[in-house]
């Protein structure tokens, strides 16, 4: 690996207010799993059977984890977007109007001077 590719690598995200929230629940996520106490804390030699174990356990949270995001897309982030979209043309729609209703107001105020 060269240094570019070192230098570029981007740090590991800080644990946001989901990640506590799943912490408060008993479960943990990337973010916290990633924290350098937490990294360290892993680096004791343990057994490959052990060690098998962990990265069990890490891959059902990380699939847990994809679940939730995925969950949290398609539940709330989609809705979200489309009622947004909504609003949106139709305020569009108000502007439009009302710069129509303009252009003419200031069309006949310039035809009276």
């Amino acid at each position: 690996m060269d240094t570019a590719s070192v230098t570029q690598r981007k740090a590991p995200s800080s644990p946001t207010l989901i990640d506590f929230e799943i912490r408060a629940a008993g479960g943990t996520t990337t973010a916290f799993d990633t924290m350098p106490h937490e990294i360290q804390m892993r680096k004791k030699p343990i057994s490959v059977e052990k060690r098998i174990i962990e990265l069990t356990q890490e891959n059902g949270r990380l699939r847990r984890e994809i679940e939730y995001y995925k969950t949290l897309v398609n539940e709330v982030l989609h809705p979200v977007v489309e009622l947004l979209e909504f609003h949106a043309n139709g305020l569009y729609s108000a502007v439009q109007k009302y710069n129509s209703v303009i252009q003419q107001e200031n069309s006949q105020w310039k035809a009276h001077d």
